[in-house]
């Protein structure tokens, strides 16, 4: 029982320490608050500071975004988007998607194709195990890239293009149940990207899905 309240002791401790901090940070950027006054008022709840609309934790809306990055000049904006782009490593392979490669679709679409095609090359085939990891890692690559692009066609070709090199990879992938489920789930993704897009575009990629759907 002594053990119990010891450590429900330690628990309830690093609860309040990281209270006071929240507390902390609250009349630092707050600093015309004042706590002397109304001890309590920032404490209506036990768990108020951490409420959603608590003005620390608020973020504004992608359109109240929008208006404020408007009303901003051009270098302001390129400074902006060099520090999103350092934050994180996929935030610069967006914004180099942006810059060099959204307005040639086409020669995107190559550019992943061929590194789909090398890392088929790299893979370990002979090691069923390693080969999952490796498949995965080639679906996450070509998933980002589809997301940058936001082209539900590129979408389609590229995982076409992943379940080519699988078939004709010699990856004996009919015998693991998770990689047959793997590749069906790119079957239902490719006929899913295909619905959306014009008609016109429909017929040769379904005869493409159809192709992969018999072998």
């Amino acid at each position: 029982m002594s053990r119990f309240f010891s450590i429900l002791n330690s628990q309830f401790s690093i609860l309040i320490t990281y209270y006071l901090i929240l507390i902390t940070y609250y009349l630092i950027l707050n600093p015309q608050f004042s706590i002397l006054h109304s001890p309590f008022s920032i404490l209506n709840s036990p768990f108020s500071i951490l409420h959603p609309q608590f003005s620390i934790l608020k973020v504004f809306s992608i359109s109240e975004l929008n208006k404020q990055l408007q009303q901003l000049p051009p270098k302001k904006i390129a400074e902006i988007c060099i520090r999103i782009s350092k934050h994180k490593k996929e935030n610069k392979e967006l914004l180099d998607y942006l810059l060099n490669e959204a307005d040639d679709e086409e020669g995107f679409r190559d550019k992943i194709k061929s590194e789909i095609e090398k890392l088929f090359e790299e893979m370990n085939k002979s090691n069923l195990y390693i080969a999952k990891k490796s498949l995965r890692k080639i679906l996450r690559m070509i998933n980002k890239n589809c997301r940058f692009s936001g082209n539900k066609e590129t979408e389609a070709i590229l995982l076409i293009h992943f379940c080519r090199n699988l078939i004709t990879s010699n990856i004996p992938y009919y015998d693991s149940p998770v990689l047959v489920n793997l590749f069906a789930n790119q079957l239902k993704k490719i006929k899913a990207a295909i619905f959306k897009l014009h008609e016109d575009l429909q017929f040769d990629l379904n005869k493409e899905l159809e192709d992969l759907s018999i072998k």
